[in-house]
């Protein structure tokens, strides 16, 4: 469907590399896929669209056990703002955060939500602002330190609603649960 349309084709690729390889757990597939989106967002000359293709390549490889998904993901942190993402963009720093929060490396994963935060509250984006804490809430949890975890839980209870509110109210039975609390 995309046809000659390098931006539409970039984008394409990105979200079914996405949705196939991170969603979907097909890595070979996925990880194939990102190559052409990547491919296709140079071609553009976009920096957004290689962005997307680079983060969503990066956490693909970082599911495979990949050593080289982090200087993916550096690759895609160094286009930073060269052109402001559009909504449905997936955010390097956020996507890293994770990644660097699941293999236990809580000070990086730490350094790159403040960041993103950061970067939000400049750009008045209330929405990530408000995702953003409820990511910092699971991180926190991975890191024990269970009265922060409830902190930014409450927070984002404030203005969630449907699946960031069902999230929410999942990781609060989680807290409450490691406390013993019926």
């Amino acid at each position: 469907e995309a046809g000659t349309d390098e931006n539409l084709r970039a984008e394409a690729l990105s979200s079914l590399a996405w949705v196939r390889g991170n969603w979907g757990g097909d890595l070979a597939a996925g990880a194939t896929i990102a190559r052409d989106a990547i491919a296709a967002a140079e071609a553009a000359g976009r920096p957004r669209l290689l962005r997307n293709a680079l983060t969503t390549a990066a956490l693909i490889a970082s599911y495979d056990g990949d050593p080289g998904a982090e200087a993916v993901f550096r690759r895609a942190l160094e286009l930073g703002s060269a052109e402001p993402p559009a909504p449905g963009d997936r955010s390097a720093r956020i996507a890293f955060a994770h990644e660097r929060f699941w293999r236990g490396d809580w000070h990086r994963a730490d350094a790159l939500l403040t960041e993103e935060r950061e970067e939000a509250e400049r750009l008045g984006d209330e929405g990530s602002v408000a995702r953003l804490s409820l990511f910092r809430a699971d991180l926190e949890m991975r890191r024990g330190t269970w009265d922060a975890a409830e902190n930014h839980i409450a927070q984002t209870l404030e203005w969630a609603s449907g699946y960031w509110q069902t999230k929410a109210f999942a990781l609060r039975a989680a807290v409450r649960a490691r406390r013993a609390d019926p």
